[in-house]
């Protein structure tokens, strides 16, 4: 469950908007106007989601705000857009450009929400070691379609498909790649792609 979140900027009014808007989602919300300040809030308390102006992030893999396995969100203008899309999968999760609006912000807490309903139900099938393989793959392998979007474009179609065969084969690598007809490596790295994009131990 959701409950706790930091917004991390040094506008005033940009991170009070913010800081409201996730209060209207009935998020109990912190603030913080620096990368210090951030670390002294982290240091302290853990956080569900982190909202972080770009500048607050490092460079490469690393984020300067971290907080154990929060969800972060990066505020960023549009000329930093490309940046922003860069932290993707690596050290954030999403991206809103300022100025963002109340509705975009109830976008992106209803799509976290859903990732913490999934961290729940995958934690859940771990802590079952007594059941068969078959059984634990299918309810994974639902659990993680219930949250995909519609099939929209080729790419969500073989995502779809790889968790259906996951289902099939109780996750088996080499007997997946032979059904799907591709080799074990390009299946690993596919299995790799889509954890990185969920920010989440699926596979």
């Amino acid at each position: 469950m959701m409950e706790t979140a930091l917004v991390v900027d040094n506008d005033f009014l940009m991170r009070g908007y913010a800081v409201e808007s996730l209060q209207r989602e009935g998020i109990h919300t912190f603030e913080a106007s620096s990368i210090e300040e951030a670390h002294r809030l982290l240091a302290g308390q853990r956080f569900d989601l982190v909202f972080a102006d770009i500048e607050m992030f490092g460079t490469g893999r690393e984020a300067s705000v971290s907080g154990q396995d929060a969800i972060h969100i990066v505020m960023t203008s549009f000329r930093n857009v490309e940046k922003a899309t860069q932290l993707i999968g690596n050290v954030a999760y999403d991206y809103l450009v300022k100025p963002f609006s109340t509705d975009q912000v109830s976008i992106i807490v209803s799509r976290t929400r859903e990732l913490f309903k999934l961290r729940a139900q995958i934690e859940e099938l771990q802590n079952k070691m007594g059941r068969t393989c078959a059984v634990a793959q299918h309810e994974e392998a639902r659990a993680l379609t219930s949250v995909q979007p519609a099939i929209t474009n080729l790419q969500d179609l073989e995502r779809q498909t790889i968790i259906r065969v996951l289902n099939e084969t109780c996750g088996s690598r080499s007997r997946m790649a032979e059904k799907l007809g591709i080799s074990v490596r390009t299946l690993r790295n596919k299995l790799t792609q889509y954890k990185q994009e969920t920010s989440l131990p699926l596979f």
